[in-house]
């Protein structure tokens, strides 16, 4: 589950080619969600004016005012994650957890329902076929799920090769031999493939280059993998922890890539467990994550850098804090969760600049300051013009920062700007409208200018896919479908009708509780007490059976497409659904 070499690389080439003050801006720490739902210790998180480099940018643009403006975005808020929570706020006392990971969706599904029963122990949860461990559960004493910490357990080591013998690199102790060794890939009906790995002290070299340079992989994937864990116990515990391994950097923090030739640089063996972060029985009864930063910003434990924007783990807490007392069901209730304010900045924006004397002049813009007026504030299949909120943000981030990250471009063809809380430089940058830092001011006269061409443009990009509906009757499901696709299908399209889901709208996108896009989303949703597995929810994509004649191949989809409740007593043998 980790993806930190791509940050590494769009960092390590943002540092070599911006001025910092526009580094720091456009790869903020936080965001306004995050400040608020931390786990562990206090930070004020300010955001404002004074933030933006106004002179910097005023320069980039300058320089980049003639260049065509070029998608370099790459909208990484879908990736690989989950959702966790657990409470003791219950009637009596006890303690109960909440836990859907969100992942790719396909047919047959990852996960499998399953109950291990052995002398002493009773095992309930969701399994991964062929690993013999239940991943996330409950044994009637512990119940345990898990999220993706966002973990930067990975470096990217630049090397220095001798200019004499490129098969030595450089290290502290001097030139040193590359390890040589050879996977063979046997291919059916074909030789056998061979490939040459060279090995560092560090780990393997990269086929790839890092501006120009080679690089080694140094990672923990040589240790038991790193996952976030969250814990309620039979007796009304809650707690939250990290597990896994993390190295103990020593003069650098691995945002970017650095060379090891120096004995001072370096990964000092894996930090002592009993450093980890931990909360236990917190007094607000609650615990949560959402792949959001957990940790303040002043504690000396680094876990990553890019986090998820917080507000998915800030409308968790939102949901959780409005009850005195919670049971499973209203759990589940939060898993399928679809308000979702981010969005809300963008449909203010876009009204601001429609205004009277500008709907006056094009009848689409009345017809877009009607659409925009009727959003309900959720991201349900009935939702009117969520769509095109969804697709003016990402329009309007791709011509601003592609403005101030063409050099980045330049260096690497292979460039794109990943940084999961770009809304805040984004959102700073549209509300104070700072002339001297509008991109294409070739083009456009003002920010006001730039906001409502944008607008226009997504707005006739929509139009041509759906031209038989009114962009004021068009809902979140027209444009907002899913369907499971059996690999099969993906080479023979006609196997689709036998194997794949049947398409159908969904409620819920990026930025809701309810992560949901065509192909991504719940792996699985499982709401359980220790000690109460009997009435466990548990709710997969797809049913039981991998054979799509079997009445349990698809048996549990609809429940969870409509955001059903699955209650199993006898695994495989009674199950409840409603």
């Amino acid at each position: 589950m980790n993806h930190n070499a791509a940050n590494e690389r769009m960092l390590t080439i943002m540092k070599q080619v911006m001025p910092s003050d526009i580094m720091v801006f456009l790869t903020p720490k936080n965001d306004s969600y995050n400040a608020q739902v931390f786990l562990s210790g206090t930070e004020i998180f300010v955001a404002d004016e004074k933030s933006i480099p106004v002179e910097a940018l005023r320069k980039i643009n300058q320089q980049n005012q003639h260049q065509a403006a070029i998608n370099l975005l790459q909208d990484s808020s879908v990736s690989i994650g989950s959702n966790q929570w657990a409470t003791n706020k219950t009637e009596d006392g006890r303690a109960i957890i909440a836990n859907d990971m969100h992942l790719p969706l396909a047919v047959p599904n990852l996960w499998y329902q399953a109950r291990l029963n052995y002398p002493g122990v009773s095992l309930s949860g969701i399994s991964l076929p062929g690993l013999p461990m239940m991943i996330a559960g409950s044994n009637q004493h512990v119940a345990w799920g898990f999220t993706d910490a966002k973990a930067d357990v990975l470096d990217l080591v630049s090397l220095t090769i001798n200019p004499d013998n490129k098969n030595q690199y450089q290290t502290p102790s001097g030139w040193k031999n590359f390890k040589m060794h050879s996977e063979v890939i046997q291919v059916k009906g074909e030789p056998d493939t061979r490939i040459e790995v060279r090995q560092t002290q560090w780990g393997p070299v990269s086929p790839k280059l890092l501006l120009g340079k080679q690089f080694a992989i140094q990672w923990t994937l040589f240790h038991p993998e790193a996952v976030n864990l969250s814990l309620a116990d039979n007796k009304g515990h809650i707690a939250w922890t990290l597990t896994g391994k993390f190295p103990r950097r020593t003069n650098f923090d691995g945002a970017v890539s650095v060379t090891r030739e120096q004995a001072d640089i370096s990964w000092h063996g894996m930090r002592p467990t009993s450093q980890y972060p931990h909360v236990i029985d917190p007094d607000s009864g609650i615990l949560m994550t959402a792949n959001n930063r957990v940790i303040a910003q002043q504690n000396d434990f680094l876990i990553g850098h890019n986090f998820a924007n917080g507000f998915r783990a800030y409308r968790i807490a939102e949901l959780l804090k409005s009850q005195q007392t919670m049971d499973k069901d209203f759990l589940h209730k939060i898993q399928l969760d679809t308000k979702t304010n981010f969005y809300t900045f963008y449909q203010q924006l876009a009204l601001s600049a429609l205004t009277d004397k500008v709907t006056a002049t094009d009848p689409l813009f009345q017809e877009l300051k009607s659409a925009l007026q009727k959003w309900d504030g959720y991201a349900n299949a009935e939702s009117i013009s969520f769509g095109l909120l969804v697709e003016y943000r990402v329009a309007l981030a791709n011509l601003i920062f592609s403005s101030y990250l063409q050099q980045c471009k330049a260096v690497d063809k292979n460039f794109h700007y990943h940084w999961r809380k770009m809304d805040t430089p984004l959102r700073l940058l549209l509300t104070y409208k700072i002339p001297d830092t509008l991109p294409g001011s070739q083009k456009y006269s003002s920010w006001n200018d730039l906001i409502i061409q944008v607008l226009k443009k997504t707005a006739k990009n929509i139009q041509q896919r759906f031209p038989e509906k009114r962009l004021s009757l068009l809902s979140w499901g027209d444009m907002h479908t899913v369907q499971l696709q059996h690999p099969f299908s993906r080479v023979f399209p006609w196997l689709g009708f036998f194997l794949n889901m049947p398409q159908q709208p969904l409620n819920g996108c990026t930025y809701c509780v309810r992560v949901a896009t065509a192909d991504f989303g719940a792996s699985m949703r499982l709401v359980v007490s220790p000690g109460h597995e009997d009435k466990m929810i548990l709710v997969t994509p797809t049913g039981q059976s991998g054979h799509p004649l079997s009445t349990h191949y698809q048996d549990r989809f609809p429940y969870w497409v409509n955001g059903k409740k699955c209650t199993s007593f006898q695994i495989l043998k009674t199950q409840s659904c409603y």
